[in-house]
């Protein structure tokens, strides 16, 4: 899989990364002036099946920015992690660090976002697939699974889960945030919850 940045006034390619293979499904995201892309490993369950590799991209390049022989970082790339957890859900960057939840095994991968160290991998208790991306308050990351339970995890290098908003019902959408409401959309009901209702 190899991941483009194109000029956005031109059209004009400027950059391009060989990811070596799987897909893209997460949002890239930036964080000042470098930029995070992951890619999730798709093999149906069997080996090396799971999250990816994550990049930290530096502005500037030009070309064919891979590094050459395999190498996790080279002139444009910061540094890449293998095994970072990244697969169908967009990560969540709150107070340093990457949340990262996996799709099929209720797990979380938290991440420094300055060094690509892996803080911890943790099993959320009683989640089960992570389909939707999670979103935060500034204080907490929140994702809910595919049965509609909201996990609510603090910020910190320590796996802390604060609480669980119970649901039940089959989700995998997204929620959406807008004029203070959160709207959660179920296979059956759409939710909006609103703070002090």
């Amino acid at each position: 899989m190899v991941y483009r940045s194109y000029d956005p006034e031109t059209g004009n390619l400027l950059w391009q990364l060989d990811m070596d293979k799987g897909r893209s499904s997460a949002t890239p995201v930036a964080i000042g002036d470098r930029l995070y892309i992951g890619n999730e490993l798709r093999n149906r369950g069997g080996e090396g099946d799971g999250g990816g590799r994550l990049h930290r991209i530096k502005p500037g390049g030009s070309g064919d920015i891979t590094p050459p022989d395999d190498a996790t970082t080279g002139e444009f790339v910061e540094w890449r992690m293998d095994d970072s957890g990244i697969q169908m859900a967009s990560p969540t960057y709150l107070a340093g660090n990457f949340y990262f939840f996996e799709r099929n095994s209720g797990i979380v991968n938290c991440v420094d976002v300055e060094t690509g160290r892996l803080e911890y991998e943790k099993r959320v208790r009683g989640a089960k697939a992570f389909w939707s991306s999670p979103w935060t308050d500034g204080k907490h990351s929140f994702a809910m699974d595919s049965t509609g339970n909201t996990h609510v995890i603090a910020a910190g290098d320590e796996f802390n889960v604060v609480m669980v908003n119970e649901l039940e019902q089959q989700a995998w959408g997204t929620p959406a945030i807008a004029g203070g409401r959160i709207f959660l959309r179920t296979a059956e009901n759409l939710y909006c919850v609103e703070n002090g209702r």
